[in-house]
């Protein structure tokens, strides 16, 4: 049957999903903190689902273990799916999904929008790179901005992104708060590059374009390593967009691994269910 998840579930809802996704502790349980969390449960959870409704968009994920499918629990946890999209109204449905299961999200009337390659690092720790990379501070704020906005201008072309960033108080404060995560790279006075963490992730890793070439980002990523081991993650992790050849190659080069890779979908209102 499928019931609303309990506090009790997540022990055996992270061994299901991590018997055969990639998907790390925090991620599960942040995604466990949705506006909806469903199980399939006939003596053992075989399945999930968890929705949220941001603004106009409903995002949602479904999972099913790798020792069930093809018994129909991801047809019967998505048709819960719909009926709270039902509920919500939203102007279009999200998710994001392993490439292996690229053909159960098409079926539901999803069109692939972006994908992304999971990397895990498994190799030794590095020298520190001899450069000046500076802890972010309320002072570095626009430095901050213009790097990310530098950096990413093609990836923001090629998939028709938002590239404004906000400057309003509200995202100051935010940098504020994570200005333990942030570093930025510095050619004497000129900003160039940047690196930010997140619990086990090297979130961001970003070269202005009229420096890239030259080995900064090699350094940023062996920089972030070596920050992430400090704090006792065993196995730093890092995502990158698959569009980003280069930057996966040399991700591979300084001993990443590819665990899996996903796509993130999205789907019109009264496409297929």
């Amino acid at each position: 049957m499928i019931r609303t998840y309990r506090p009790e579930d997540k022990q055996e809802l992270i061994q299901l999903v991590q018997s055969g996704d990639a998907m790390s502790i925090p991620v599960i349980e942040a995604t466990l903190q949705s506006d909806v969390v469903l199980v399939y449960d006939d003596g053992k959870i075989k399945g999930c689902l968890a929705a949220r409704r941001r603004a106009d968009v409903c995002n949602a994920w479904v999972y099913t273990g790798p020792n069930y499918r093809g018994e129909g629990i991801g047809s019967r946890l998505w048709r819960k799916v719909n009926e709270q999209v039902t509920q919500w109204q939203p102007e279009a449905v999200t998710t994001e999904y392993n490439v292996e299961s690229r053909d159960f999200f098409s079926r539901r009337g999803f069109q692939p929008d972006w994908s992304f390659h999971l990397m895990s690092h498994r190799g030794r720790a590095f020298d520190e790179p001899n450069l000046d990379i500076r802890q972010y501070t309320d002072g570095n704020f626009m430095d901050y901005i213009r790097i990310r906005q530098q950096a990413f201008a093609r990836l923001t072309r090629l998939h028709d992104w938002d590239q404004e960033e906000a400057v309003d108080e509200s995202r100051r404060q935010q940098m504020r708060d994570e200005a333990a995560d942030i570093f930025l790279l510095y050619d004497e006075d000129t900003p160039v590059g940047l690196c930010r963490l997140h619990n086990q992730f090297m979130d961001t890793v970003a070269v202005v374009p009229g420096y890239q070439g030259y080995g900064f980002g090699k350094a940023l990523v062996q920089f972030a390593v070596n920050r992430l081991r400090e704090r006792g993650v065993k196995h730093p992790r890092l995502c990158v967009a698959t569009l980003n050849k280069p930057a996966f190659g040399l991700y591979q080069k300084l001993g990443f691994q590819l665990l899996q890779t996903y796509e993130y979908g999205n789907r019109d209102i009264g496409a297929a269910n």
